[in-house]
This record gives structure tokens, sequence and C-alpha cells, in this order.
């Protein structure tokens, strides 16, 4: 959905005081949106309106560490590339492998997707959706232990890595990542707008 929804929609739905989901139902792009969406993945009905809160809270939240009013709904068309793919050689230790007969893997490949890459201002970031349901709430410490848990940690070194790369050899010279480079963020959607 955060993929295909126009943000404009959700921004205006805001600016207007509007509850998100009479206002995200009443545009029938948006409503076919999510309703698809929703159906492909066999979400029930019953949760539409739940489907709404989390979206509009997500690009309606403030992200202070991009700008003190920054907030995902602001970014237009063309600063923002969803799903993408990346693939890219690592070097890595040299690993002898149990069970295959003298068998090493002296490089590897990784591949995959970064949910989202964009641009603010002359900065670069990244954006990783997570709809984790965190029994403990959203709090920095929940969020800490989660991402400790599932290895997050990880992910967003090789996101780091596709990514710069990608820009450096996009840019060129005229990337400085010191300057240029934003960083990651994982946006845990379910604990999105809450205090």
């Amino acid at each position: 959905i955060l993929e295909h929804i126009d943000y404009g929609v959700v921004l205006n739905a805001v600016t207007h005081n509007d509850d998100p989901h009479l206002s995200l139902m009443r545009d029938e792009n948006t409503r076919e949106i999510i309703s698809g969406h929703m159906e492909t993945y066999r979400v029930d009905k019953i949760w539409k309106e739940s489907v709404c809160r989390i979206v509009s809270n997500t690009l309606t939240t403030t992200v202070a560490s991009v700008a003190d009013d920054f907030v995902l709904a602001h970014l237009q068309e063309d600063d923002r590339l969803h799903e993408v793919e990346f693939y890219y050689s690592a070097p890595s230790r040299v690993i002898t492998t149990d069970g295959i007969t003298d068998g090493e893997v002296s490089s590897r490949f990784m591949r995959g997707f970064v949910d989202l890459v964009f641009r603010n201002g002359r900065k670069f970031y990244v954006a990783d959706w997570k709809s984790n349901y965190l029994e403990t709430g959203y709090g920095l410490e929940s969020m800490r232990k989660s991402m400790d848990h599932a290895d997050y940690h990880l992910q967003y070194k090789l996101y780091a890595v596709a990514v710069l790369r990608w820009l450096k050899q996009t840019m060129g010279d005229q990337f400085d990542p010191e300057r240029d480079f934003g960083g990651i963020f994982y946006f845990y959607l379910r604990g999105m707008g809450m205090d």
C-alpha cells in the first residue's frame, strides 16, 4: 500500500483534519489500492479502518531527525523509489562447508529489496517498513529488543552497502556519503503516531 498510494491524498486528509479512514476511502484510487491489497493478502475487511490509520500515521508522523517538520507524506513521487532491488558481490572469509568434500566459498552475492529510498533536499535515506506486533509496545527499548532479536542490524548494514554503492555509481564524484547520506530508518508501522 505504501508503495502505490498517493502521498498527497494522505497529506490533504491530515491538513483538513479528516478521519483517515473516511478520507482515504473517499478517494477512488486510494480505496482500490487499500482494498485490493487487503484482498490479495487476505486481510479481513474489519481491519480496513486500522489499515487506513496505520498508513496515515506512517506518512504523517514527524521524522525530526530528517527535519523538524518533515513527514514522509511531503515526499514528491520523484523523491522516492520503492522496492529498490539490489544485487552485489561481497567478498567473504573463506568458509569451509561441512558435508561437501573440499567445498569452499570465497565470495558471495547479496540480493534483496529496499522498501524505500527517499531524498530530502540533498540527502538520501533508506526506509524499511516493519509490521511487527510488539507486545511490550513501541518505545525505544522495545524496538531495540526487536532489532536485536531479529538481527535487523545486519539487514541495515546490507542495505547501507547496497544504497551507498548505487549512489556512488550513479552520481560519481558528486556523491559524498558524509554529506549526502542521511541514514536508515526502521519504521514500526503499528507504532507510528503513538505518543
